[in-house]
């Protein structure tokens, strides 16, 4: 894409979109990352733990002599494969209701940043645009550098949520 002189590429936007981000955006935005896969890895142990489950539903006896399962069925005195289900089936349960609690959180804590981020660049913008030179602001139409700036940053903002909801369901 061309504009002016200036070969504008995603790249340069991207640059631009994080140099335009203040320390606390910065900060922010690898927290949501740190999160995002910290979202994975309890995804990645969720979908881990229906093995042990759909292992157990089908040949229970390979519990009993697994030599990881042991110490656990030694501790908590357990007898027989009838007494292994409820536990078994309620770990599963926990750890999938947590991944699923974390990735609802990040997504909510995607959509704030977002919407921050929004609110940042829609107030710098209307700021550099009051501030102009008043024989600037008489030859321009307010309504139109309202509309264009809404635009714009409605565009930036839908790119950095999709952005970051992509990179978590790659995660």
């Amino acid at each position: 894409m061309r504009k002016g002189n200036q070969n504008i590429t995603n790249k340069k936007i991207l640059f631009g979109i994080w140099n335009a981000f203040n320390l606390k955006r910065k900060k922010q935005f690898l927290i949501i990352n740190f999160l995002i896969l910290i979202s994975g890895f309890a995804e990645t142990i969720s979908i881990a733990t229906i093995v042990p489950l759909i292992s157990f539903l089908t040949e229970p006896q390979n519990i009993i002599n697994n030599n990881y399962a042991k110490p656990l069925i030694i501790y908590f005195s357990i007898q027989n494969t009838k007494e292994l289900i409820v536990p078994i089936t309620i770990i599963f349960i926990i750890s999938v209701l947590i991944a699923g609690f974390i990735r609802t959180y990040t997504l909510w804590i995607i959509s704030r940043f977002s919407a921050a981020v929004g609110s940042d660049f829609s107030a710098n913008s209307y700021r550099n645009n009051l501030y102009q030179p008043y024989s600037v602001n008489l030859t321009r139409n307010s309504s139109d550098v309202i509309a264009l700036n809404s635009l714009e940053i409605n565009s930036v903002v839908n790119t950095i949520t999709s952005s970051l909801k992509a990179f978590l369901s790659i995660v």
